[in-house]
Protein backbone atom coordinates (compact mmCIF):
# COMPACT_ATOMS: atom_id res chain seq x y z
CA UNK A 1 0.00 0.00 0.00
CA UNK A 2 1.37 3.18 -0.72
CA UNK A 3 2.12 5.77 2.17
CA UNK A 4 0.49 9.39 1.86
CA UNK A 5 3.10 12.13 2.46
CA UNK A 6 2.52 12.82 6.02
CA UNK A 7 4.04 15.86 8.09
CA UNK A 8 4.33 16.10 12.12
CA UNK A 9 6.11 18.39 14.50
CA UNK A 10 8.92 16.90 16.73
CA UNK A 11 9.97 18.58 20.09
CA UNK A 12 12.05 17.54 22.90
CA UNK A 13 11.37 19.15 25.79
CA UNK A 14 13.27 16.83 28.13
CA UNK A 15 16.14 18.44 26.95
CA UNK A 16 14.72 21.72 26.95
CA UNK A 17 13.63 21.66 22.74
CA UNK A 18 9.98 22.92 23.03
CA UNK A 19 10.01 24.54 20.16
CA UNK A 20 8.96 21.85 17.61
CA UNK A 21 10.51 21.26 13.87
CA UNK A 22 8.37 19.82 10.99
CA UNK A 23 9.62 16.66 9.06
CA UNK A 24 8.00 14.18 6.81
CA UNK A 25 6.80 10.93 8.58
CA UNK A 26 9.08 7.87 7.50
CA UNK A 27 8.37 4.15 7.32
CA UNK A 28 9.25 3.35 10.58
CA UNK A 29 9.52 4.67 14.05
CA UNK A 30 13.16 3.77 13.70
CA UNK A 31 13.96 6.22 11.15
CA UNK A 32 11.31 9.04 12.95
CA UNK A 33 13.81 8.41 16.22
CA UNK A 34 16.48 8.77 13.83
CA UNK A 35 15.48 11.97 12.41
CA UNK A 36 15.05 13.06 15.94
CA UNK A 37 18.43 11.90 17.58
CA UNK A 38 20.29 14.35 13.90
CA UNK A 39 17.35 16.97 14.84
CA UNK A 40 18.33 17.44 18.51
CA UNK A 41 21.17 15.71 18.89
CA UNK A 42 19.98 13.40 21.55
CA UNK A 43 19.34 9.43 21.47
CA UNK A 44 15.80 9.34 21.96
CA UNK A 45 14.27 5.70 22.82
CA UNK A 46 10.42 6.32 22.21
CA UNK A 47 7.76 8.52 20.61
CA UNK A 48 4.90 10.36 22.21
CA UNK A 49 2.02 11.88 21.75
CA UNK A 50 1.92 15.63 23.20
CA UNK A 51 -0.79 13.90 25.37
CA UNK A 52 2.00 11.67 26.48
CA UNK A 53 0.84 8.42 25.21
CA UNK A 54 3.50 6.52 23.73
CA UNK A 55 3.65 5.19 19.86
CA UNK A 56 4.32 1.51 18.98
CA UNK A 57 3.02 1.78 15.64
CA UNK A 58 3.87 3.94 12.95
CA UNK A 59 0.72 3.55 11.37
CA UNK A 60 -0.65 4.79 13.89
CA UNK A 61 0.37 8.86 13.16
CA UNK A 62 -1.19 11.17 11.42
CA UNK A 63 -0.90 13.98 9.59
CA UNK A 64 -0.34 17.30 11.75
CA UNK A 65 0.46 15.44 14.72
CA UNK A 66 2.94 17.07 17.12
CA UNK A 67 5.04 14.36 18.71
CA UNK A 68 7.31 14.40 21.74
CA UNK A 69 10.67 12.42 21.25
CA UNK A 70 12.04 11.29 24.73
CA UNK A 71 14.18 8.62 26.38
CA UNK A 72 14.17 6.57 29.67
CA UNK A 73 17.85 7.24 30.23
CA UNK A 74 18.18 9.50 33.51
CA UNK A 75 21.76 10.15 33.90
CA UNK A 76 23.42 13.87 33.57
CA UNK A 77 24.50 15.24 30.42
CA UNK A 78 23.67 13.68 27.18
CA UNK A 79 23.29 10.16 26.56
Amino acid sequence: MKRLIARVTLSCPQIGKHGGKLTFVPESLEELLDIGAKMFDFSPTKVLTKEGAEIDDIDLIRDGDHLIIATDWRGKGKQ
